[in-house]
């Protein structure tokens, strides 16, 4: 007679068990882990939005706003007026003659990006005057450049959140600080 070869119902209960023990150490630090993630995330792709309208406005000799959206993703998104960019922001040339408020104007300024935001993050600015927009000129510098934001994951501890602080040249930096 031929012996069969195969797990006992015991042998296969204790793997289980094992893995059920692994898996509750490891889950906690992986949620951590992907919270970090995602502040890192939207940190960067608000950076990238940055830059990208600094670069516009040197390449085009002309103002390149980035502005606050409540409506982000419909078909004709408008500057929010508010210092909450959680719900995304708009790159546009600000070439018409509304100075400096960083408002969009559909008909005439040309919109260049869209820029949606996931729901598991928050984004706001410091409440300096001017924070719900970032206006770069001709020169790459920042007209409003002391405007700082937070990126905040949902259920944020430790040091899962991120600045993004502008200079008065242009530039913007992103550094991990712990959540407020």
């Amino acid at each position: 007679m031929k012996k069969r070869a195969g797990f006992t119902i015991i042998e296969l209960m204790v793997t289980l068990v094992v893995a059920a023990i692994g898996l509750t150490i490891a889950i906690p630090g992986f949620a951590h882990f992907l919270r970090s993630q995602r502040a890192t995330a939207s940190a960067n792709e608000f950076l990238v939005a940055l830059t990208y309208a600094r670069s516009e406005a040197l390449k085009r000799d002309a103002p390149v706003a980035v502005c606050a959206s409540s409506n982000a993703q419909t078909a004709t998104p408008a500057c929010s007026g508010k210092n909450n960019w959680t719900k995304g922001w708009i790159t546009f040339v600000d070439d018409d003659t509304s100075g400096t408020d960083g408002s969009y104007d559909s008909a005439s300024e040309t919109l260049l990006r869209v820029h949606p935001v996931s729901g598991e993050v928050t984004i706001t600015a410091d409440g300096s005057p001017g924070a719900d927009y970032v206006r770069f000129v001709g020169d790459g510098t920042a007209e409003n450049a002391n405007a700082d934001f937070k990126v905040k994951p949902t259920g944020c501890t430790d040091t899962q959140q991120r600045h993004v602080n502008m200079s008065p040249t242009g530039r913007a930096d992103v550094v991990s600080e712990n959540c407020s």
